[in-house]
């Protein structure tokens, strides 16, 4: 009879042991494994949670780097919660001589400060973020205070603005991780996350008539499912960047580019971390 009980205790043991070797070897073990991280461009980048703000993902994330325009964030920012969209401004010279401006800035001219902030949204207007600057504080100095007080407010630690628009400038850097930040805070102001998430918006002068069409430089807006909006930004400086609010099961998250290689490249940069993202989620579920 003992042999019998032990013999029996035995098969018992190998049965076990086969399942425990079946169940790890299987295809629920190989889901429960880690996302694998994407390889991308960027010089840095970054996924925050909107919400929580937990950092899904980071590449270098601290590192220093020049934004170029994804600056007008904080320009439109504090516009819009400075100003009434209705407010004019009229072009005066030092606004008129700003490079890059693709927006008609003639002296003399009035627009709203909704249409300046469209300007330098969708088509990243430099003239008209200096506008907005001009309009908000009365100088661009004095704008640029309002930046740099801000974003230390925001827990900013790796940010310092030179200018409202994102030129080149070696005392005009941010990171990864507060350009995130910056885009929490941009997105929760009703106005400014209509501005960003625009894809197209025709403006008209207050004294001569002037009509502009324009047309957003986020070309994942509206044909890649699941960005809401963000900014974008070049120069030979920055490299390609770009800052997106990516959505989905209907959570939203903080995805930054900074420092691509290419314009195409700060594209699949970006969707390489939306698949990230997605990935993410379906495993944890």
């Amino acid at each position: 009879m003992y042999n019998k009980d032990k013999k029996s205790r035995m098969k018992a043991l190998v049965s076990i042991l086969a399942l425990v070797m079946i169940l790890t070897s299987s295809p629920v073990h190989a889901f429960a494994s880690k996302v694998k991280r994407p390889k991308i461009s960027a010089k840095t980048a970054i996924i925050m949670d909107m919400d929580s703000g937990r950092v899904l993902y980071g590449k270098k994330r601290y590192a220093k780097r020049n934004q170029a325009s994804i600056t007008k964030l904080m320009t439109v920012t504090l516009a819009a919660e400075n100003n009434s969209p209705s407010a004019k401004f009229t072009i005066n010279k030092t606004v008129s001589k700003v490079k890059f401006s693709r927006f008609p800035m003639k002296v003399g001219d009035s627009w709203t400060v909704e249409d300046l902030s469209y300007g330098a949204m969708l088509p990243s207007s430099n003239g008209c973020a200096s506008a907005l600057a001009i309009k908000t504080s009365g100088s661009q100095k004095a704008f640029i205070k309002k930046m740099n007080k801000k974003a230390k407010a925001l827990g900013c630690k790796h940010t310092h603005y030179a200018n409202p628009h994102g030129l080149p400038s070696g005392n005009h850097y941010t990171c990864a991780y507060d350009t995130a930040l910056i885009l929490r805070y941009a997105y929760n102001n009703e106005t400014v996350r209509k501005y960003m998430g625009t894809r197209k918006w025709t403006a008209k002068t207050l004294k001569k008539h002037q009509t502009i069409h324009m047309r957003n430089t986020n070309k994942l807006l509206g044909k890649y499912n699941g960005v809401m909006g963000g900014k974008t930004g070049t120069t030979s400086l920055a490299g390609n960047c770009i800052a997106t609010v990516y959505q989905y099961k209907g959570h939203r998250y903080a995805v930054v580019v900074l420092g691509s290689s290419s314009g195409k490249k700060r594209l699949s940069d970006s969707r390489k971390l939306y698949r990230f993202i997605r990935a993410k989620v379906n495993q944890a579920n």
